[in-house]
């Protein structure tokens, strides 16, 4: 394969779409996922591309590290941590996730919403109390306080939420 002279380009272009991947990777992860999934997927194919190139160009080097049991162990231990997040999120989904997280805000008290929401308890109190829901202290949740009210879940964490 150097006879192509794929070494002069393999490993440049590995770490440019390597780069990319993970740049666009933390974008999805902490700000959103949909303006850039494509345009990750594609630049995960290039590199996937890029490794395949950069390896052959490199056999002889790539084949010394698995000699190694230091190096064995890293890329084990990175596939398994791999494969670990891909089952658990197979297995879990983003869904449930985001649900279980609801259900926590719902369930805690009001004096936990309270510095979130960037309020203190009892001016939340208050305000909850002017907004017609019947609270008598910042203990109660805001799904007791919706069965209190026969009212929605969703309004009143509005209500905590609303500035």
């Amino acid at each position: 394969m150097k006879n192509l002279r794929t070494h002069q380009w393999s490993t440049p272009a590995t770490i440019a779409a390597g780069l990319f991947v993970a740049s666009t990777g933390l974008f999805m992860f902490f700000i959103d996922e949909e303006p850039v999934k494509s345009t990750h997927e594609i630049a995960g194919v290039a590199f996937s591309a890029a490794v395949v190139v950069h390896v052959l160009s490199n056999w002889r080097s790539f084949r010394g590290y698995f000699t190694r049991g230091r190096a064995i162990s890293i890329v084990a231990t990175a596939w398994l941590i791999g494969a670990g997040l891909v089952f658990s999120s197979a297995v879990t989904g983003t869904e449930e996730a985001e649900q279980l997280v609801m259900d926590r805000i719902e369930d805690a008290p009001i004096a936990t919403l309270a510095p979130v929401a960037g309020k203190d308890a009892q001016s939340l109190v208050a305000q909850l109390r002017s907004d017609g829901y019947p609270i008598e202290g910042p203990e109660i949740s805001p799904a007791q306080l919706a069965d209190a009210a026969g009212a929605e879940v969703d309004d009143i964490l509005q209500a905590v939420f609303q500035e």
